[in-house]
C-alpha cells in the first residue's frame, strides 16, 4: 500500500499523488491537500500533481462557498495551462472547473486542446459532448460521440454507463439494458457495480412492464392501472 511504498521511497512524488487522489475520491479533503502539497514541493515540475492539487482546492473551495479561493484556483489553472502546455490532464480539470462555473464557451476550448494533445482520449470526447449536450440539447450529437469513444477504446466503461444513462433519460430501454451490462464488468469499486446493476434492474422491470402493458387489449389499458 501507500505507506510500505513511502518507507522504501519517503521522498516519493509519485505515491504522495496517488495517494491524494484516492484521499480526494474519498472526501478526505485536508489529507489530499497535504499530500499533493507534498508530492508539489518534492517535484515542482510534476504538472499532474500540479493540477490536481488545484483542483482539489478548488472542489474544497466550491464546497465551503469560499468565493476568494475558487477565484485562486481558477487563476491558477490559468497559469497551470501555460506552464504545463503538454499535460492533457490540465487542460482536462481547467475544463471541468469553467464547466461548474458555466463558462461553457472557455470549458469547452480546453477540452478541445485537451484533445488536440491526445486524439485517442476517450473520457475527453465524452466530456466534451456532454458539454455540447448542456449547450445545446442535441442527443443524437452527443451519443454519435460517445460511439466514436467506444471505436477508440471498446472498454470504456465510463462511455458504456453515459451512453445507457442517456438512453434511460429518452426512454430507449432496449438501448440502455446492453450499455449497462457493458458498463457493469468494467468498474473499479463494488459500489459503482452495484449503482449500475440497480439502474439495470429497474430498466428491466419497466421494459417488461411495458411489454405486458402492450398485451392488454385496446381500450382497457388505462383500467386500474392509476
Amino acid at each position: 500500500d501507500f505507506d510500505k511504498a513511502l518507507q522504501i521511497d519517503p521522498e516519493s512524488a509519485d505515491v504522495y499523488m496517488n495517494r491524494g487522489q484516492v484521499k480526494l475520491l474519498v472526501d478526505r479533503f485536508d489529507e489530499s491537500v497535504d499530500d499533493l502539497n507534498k508530492a508539489c514541493s518534492l517535484r515542482p515540475d510534476f504538472a499532474l500533481a500540479h493540477v490536481q492539487k488545484l483542483y482539489t482546492d478548488f472542489l474544497h473551495a466550491q464546497g465551503t462557498n469560499n468565493q476568494e479561493s475558487i477565484k485562486s484556483a481558477v487563476e491558477g489553472f490559468d497559469g497551470a495551462v501555460n506552464k504545463f502546455p503538454d499535460c492533457v490532464e490540465a487542460y482536462a480539470l481547467y475544463a471541468k472547473v469553467l464547466q461548474e462555473r458555466f463558462e461553457l464557451e472557455k470549458a469547452d476550448q480546453m477540452y478541445q486542446k485537451g484533445i488536440d494533445l491526445n486524439p485517442q482520449n476517450g473520457n475527453l470526447i465524452i466530456h466534451r459532448a456532454l458539454l455540447k449536450l448542456q449547450q445545446n440539447g442535441d442527443v443524437e450529437h452527443t451519443v454519435k460521440e460517445i460511439n466514436r469513444a467506444i471505436e477508440i477504446d471498446d472498454k470504456n466503461e465510463f462511455a458504456y454507463e453515459t451512453l445507457a444513462t442517456l438512453e434511460l433519460q429518452r426512454d430507449n430501454l432496449e438501448a440502455a439494458i446492453p450499455n449497462f451490462e457493458k458498463a457493469i464488468p468494467l468498474v473499479n469499486t463494488e459500489l459503482e457495480m452495484a449503482h449500475l446493476y440497480g439502474l439495470k434492474a429497474s430498466a428491466i422491470a419497466k421494459l417488461a412492464a411495458r411489454k405486458k402493458l402492450a398485451e392488454i387489449p385496446s381500450g382497457m389499458q388505462d383500467l386500474g392501472l392509476d
